[in-house]
């Protein structure tokens, strides 16, 4: 859930991935998390910005947002960023599912698409690693997830 600052509003901005509501495991490596691929939708419901120094996208502007998740997995997601210039962001990205939860950092630039990696998560997502993939949707109000769990 990458955000993009434009005027002054968040706007979730698109990332790689396709939109079916199904999942497939396959067999652990090494820890709790399976491999596997989940599709799921992501609903923002919530969300605050805060401009800081120059009016408009600029170094440390912040953005908090989040929401609900349906699909393959319900649940929730939480997610900051921190503009670390006018065209980037740092991202951290909570996934709380009803098996657990997946973190993901990323370091965003400017454009539509990005591929978050998933840095690790607990219950059945311990020690998970991977890609969270999301395709924007009417204007950044539903995202279709794929989170491909390589673990």
């Amino acid at each position: 859930m990458k955000p993009q600052l434009v005027a002054g509003t968040a706007v979730l901005a698109a990332v790689l991935g396709a939109a079916t509501l199904s999942a497939a495991a396959a067999s652990p490596h090494g820890s709790n998390a399976k491999a596997q691929v989940i599709h799921a939708t992501a609903k923002p419901t919530h969300g605050h910005q805060v401009d800081i120094g120059r009016h408009g996208p600029s170094a440390g502007d912040q953005i908090s947002f989040g929401g609900r998740i349906t699909g393959g997995e319900a649940g929730a997601f939480e997610a900051s960023c921190v503009s670390t210039s006018r065209s980037r962001q740092v991202c951290a990205l909570v996934l709380r599912l009803s098996h657990g939860m997946i973190t993901a950092e990323a370091d965003y630039g400017a454009g539509s698409t990005a591929a978050t990696p998933i840095t690790g998560g607990t219950g059945r997502y311990a020690g998970a690693r991977g890609v969270v993939h999301e395709r924007e949707q009417h204007g950044g109000r539903i995202d279709q997830l794929v989170i491909d769990l390589t673990n």
